[in-house]
């Protein structure tokens, strides 16, 4: 957290942010002098000041994680059997869609996308979201584009549109229901909201270590959540396609229950206070526990 002191030095008074974190058992303190007054744009200077602090946190804890893309497919030994980029395809898919409400197993989902299966044991929607979510994924790891609204709208338009063709590919055109619209902005505001958040994103692609990036992407897609359903799958996407295209290990979000449980909360937390930190915060510090290890443990490349 940013906060702003006021501070006297040779009876003259300044101002400074201060951001207070620990890293590696050790508390640390980052500063920036303001003024003499305190500028009515503070809210953004802060926003600003804490993304720099993180961002030469997160580089140097994760720049030993680029180029081993190879780390990440889950333990879990289900889905193991399958190697990159089936078997993390398929787990990614699963999770996401376990996230989002489904009810259909791992080894159901495996068997689902393998095979193709035509009759399924579970509602259509599931089914076929699960499959068609599969084959974006694919398709995001050869295609490689760079994040942009049009891309957001193209997967939405893939996911639903045998599902839910009302919706699909569409920006939302009504408040979120069962919440009163009181956690989310208005959706007269979400295509300005886009807008601002991919100027954002053309800068700091350009600035911020991959890992921040991307946790910054998926915590401000879901403050501004463009879309009547589909939301999480879509920003859990983009998440790994910032890491992919930069040769980072991609998120699974959670292989336990606990853990699914630990990211739900920080999004319904981050719902209330409408800033985004607790899913920031939660997504590095999983990523950090998870692939940190297997990094500092895993063979090097070696060149034929």
């Amino acid at each position: 957290m940013v906060w702003v002191r006021r501070r006297i030095v040779d009876n003259r008074v300044y101002y400074e942010m201060r951001h207070d974190y620990r890293i590696n058992g050790k508390d640390r303190c980052a500063t920036k002098y303001i003024g003499n007054v305190i500028p009515d744009n503070i809210d953004q200077m802060k926003r600003d000041f804490l993304e720099k602090v993180n961002n030469d946190v997160f580089s140097g804890i994760f720049s030993c994680l680029k180029g081993k893309e190879e780390i990440y497919l889950p333990s879990n030994k289900k889905a193991k059997r399958n190697q990159h980029p089936t078997g993390f395809g398929i787990y990614f898919t699963f999770v996401s869609q376990r996230i989002s409400g489904s009810s259909i197993p791992l080894l159901e989902t495996i068997r689902l996308i393998e095979n193709g299966r035509k009759k399924w044991e579970r509602p259509f929607a599931e089914a076929i979201e699960a499959q068609v979510h599969y084959e974006i994924f694919q398709s995001m790891l050869q295609n490689q584009e760079n994040l942009s609204e049009k891309l957001l709208i193209d997967w939405h338009w893939k996911l639903f549109r045998r599902s839910n063709p009302r919706i699909a590919g569409l920006l939302r055109e009504r408040d979120p229901s069962g919440t009163g619209g009181k956690e989310f902005p208005a959706f007269t505001k979400v295509p300005k909201m886009l807008d601002d958040f991919f100027t954002w994103y053309s800068k700091a692609e350009n600035e911020l270590n991959p890992v921040l990036l991307a946790g910054l992407v998926h915590s401000r897609l879901s403050l501004i959540r463009p879309f009547d359903d589909g939301n999480g799958r879509i920003r859990r996407l983009a998440t790994n396609l910032v890491l992919h295209r930069n040769g980072y290990p991609m998120f699974s979000f959670g292989e336990r229950q606990v853990e699914r449980s630990g990211y739900e909360k920080a999004l319904e937390i981050d719902m209330k206070t409408g800033n985004g930190g607790e899913l920031l915060k939660w997504l590095t510090l999983w990523y950090k526990k998870r692939y940190l290890s297997m990094a500092t443990n895993a063979p090097e490349k070696h060149s034929s």
